[in-house]
This record gives structure tokens, sequence and C-alpha cells, in this order.
């Protein structure tokens, strides 16, 4: 359950997710999800949907300016 819900964080995370529906979507409470997430990843939920996010923007933005520089 744990990876399939850290893939779906990493593959969504373009959309606005909260723990809370993420532990809905898996059929577990809120608090169960957030603990066995830890455990099994060594990361909060929130932690991976932002790293996420960041390294799409890291990429994205080095995409952006080497674009940039065959313009030049």
């Amino acid at each position: 359950m744990i990876i399939k819900a850290q893939e779906y964080i990493e593959h969504n995370f373009a959309e606005k997710i909260s723990i809370q529906q993420l532990s809905e979507r898996f059929t577990v409470g809120r608090r169960n999800f957030d603990r066995r997430f830890i455990k099994a990843t060594g990361n909060t939920p929130l932690n991976i949907y932002n790293v996420s996010k960041s390294n799409l923007q890291k990429r994205t933005g080095n995409l952006w300016k080497n674009s940039e520089r065959s313009h030049v």
C-alpha cells in the first residue's frame, strides 16, 4: 500500500493532494497512514510530495535554460 501511495504522489504531484485524501484513497485512517508511510519510507507523505514537485521544477528549469542557450 505504501509503495502504491508513494507512486501515486510522485505521478500526481501537480494536483493538490491532501494527506486525508491519500489515506481515504488507500482506505486507512490518516494517522495510521502517516505512521506507516514514515516507517516504510523514512519520510512523511508531504515531504515526498514536496521533493517530487521540486525535482520537476529543477528539471523543467534546466530544460528552459538549455532551450534559451540554443536560441542565442
